[in-house]
């Protein structure tokens, strides 16, 4: 129908009604190739992580591109195997895959005694704390260690990752012509595992595409593209972090409980559902975390942030209507970014109006985005400081508690090396 669809027909009728016609023909086709491909990929089982005949006949699901360029061909396609650990079930996203896991239950008292210190107990119902953790995933296998054991095992948190199937060790402003390592999405699972809840592998082609449309003047800059890639992957981490409570998101778009897998019995894997999230901490995957720290309830509007390193404790009571932010370096501060964006911590009301700010700038004309947020000399830092204002949100410096890990003889900062300053070599 679509190839009927020629210029000779289009010159006949009407052209605001060609238009219309020929994109629900593409519509209809995109949604048929996205079905076929679910079908053949799952069998008849809808997302769920199949039999054994299954996994044989395809060792990963994988993504399909809408409209493949030629420059496509150097991004790596989105791909999740089937003995991911602990995998439950697959969907076709928008801009990726969504793979969703089994994991630990809803923490108690009970579940937390001798992992938290006895002073730090406060006699009230633990927090559920949901991680986010967003962007290329650079030095991860250096950081995920520190992370498990000093975030998210210390409060039984469920982690929540949107990224990309490379490591990324350029930004995107100055990536070249050539594939980055591979983030096996199998080898992701099994570090995170059991915490690890969701996990978004997006498609670097069909994001860009998209935010093409969406700010076409500023992902045509260096400076600017790769600030709102990092917008639009914290709001993507944090979009599947709020979706959770509804359950595991199936292909046909439908929720349902995370359940035992009815066909795979033998799996073993039960999880409790998860009510919405009491508190939210965003992080990026290239942070390493310098000692436990430790969220608790105080009242139902107050918490406290502790956190202990070099034999220290550290410790912070934040309201429900306070985002702690901290600076880049628990010991080194950068002169016009003291600052970072690198983490926040707040009550979920708190941390979703933060990572409004994609949406934000998203619905503004193109004209506005440059003048009120992505104008020269602008940055992330500052963007999220001029974001807490606009919302009138309260922002609270805290002790710095992680540091991130980067190569300065590998990494690229735009289009210059990182400083060689031995304090930022790991």
């Amino acid at each position: 129908l679509m190839k009927s669809l020629t210029d000779d027909t289009a010159a006949l009728a009407d052209h605001d009604s060609y238009i219309i016609i020929r994109r629900m023909l593409q519509n209809a086709l995109l949604q048929a190739r996205r079905r076929f491909v679910v079908q053949s990929a799952l069998g008849n089982d809808g997302g769920a992580k199949g039999d054994s005949g299954t996994r044989e006949r395809t060792k990963c699901f994988q993504f399909v591109r809408d409209d493949q360029q030629p420059r496509d061909a150097i991004s790596r396609i989105p791909c999740i195997p089937w003995d991911s650990e602990r995998l439950h079930t697959v969907a076709l996203g928008r801009h990726g895959v969504l793979s969703q896991y089994h994991h630990i239950d809803p923490p108690t008292t009970e579940s937390l005694s001798g992992r938290v210190p006895h002073e730090q107990i406060t006699g009230r119902e633990p927090l559920r704390v949901g991680v986010a953790m967003s962007g290329q995933m650079r030095t991860y296998k250096r950081c995920y260690k520190s992370i498990v054991e000093n975030v998210l095992k210390t409060n039984d948190a469920l982690l929540f990752i949107a990224s990309y199937p490379d490591v990324g060790d350029k930004r995107f402003g100055v990536r070249v012509i050539e594939r980055d390592d591979e983030v096996p999405a199998g080898e992701v699972a099994k570090m995170f595992s059991p915490y690890l809840a969701s996990m978004y592998t997006a498609d670097v082609p069909t994001v860009t595409r998209r935010l093409n449309g969406e700010f076409p003047t500023m992902m045509t800059t260096t400076q600017h593209s790769w600030m709102v890639y990092q917008l639009f992957m914290m709001d993507l981490a944090h979009t599947i972090l709020l979706r959770h409570s509804l359950g595991a998101q199936w292909n046909d778009g439908t929720y349902k409980p995370f359940v035992i897998n009815e066909k795979n019995p033998s799996d073993g894997f039960k999880s409790t559902p998860w009510k919405s999230f009491d508190v939210v901490v965003r992080i990026r995957p290239d942070l390493y975390i310098l000692g436990p720290m430790w969220l608790r309830s105080l009242t139902p509007t107050q918490a406290v942030f502790n956190f202990t390193c070099g034999g220290n404790v550290f410790t912070k009571i934040f309201n429900s209507n306070e985002v702690l932010r901290t600076p880049h370096h628990p010991y080194y501060r950068w002169v016009l970014d003291p600052i970072s964006d690198h983490s926040a911590v707040g009550f979920t009301n708190q941390v979703t109006t933060l990572f409004e700010l994609y949406k934000d700038a998203r619905a503004m004309p193109p004209a506005q985005q440059e003048k009120e947020i992505f104008f020269f000399g602008n940055t992330v830092e500052r963007m999220w400081t001029q974001h807490i204002e606009r919302k009138k949100l309260t922002a609270v410096e805290v002790f710095g508690w992680h540091f991130m890990l980067r190569n300065p003889s590998k990494f690229l900062n735009s289009t210059h090396m990182m400083a060689s300053s031995k304090r930022r070599e790991w």
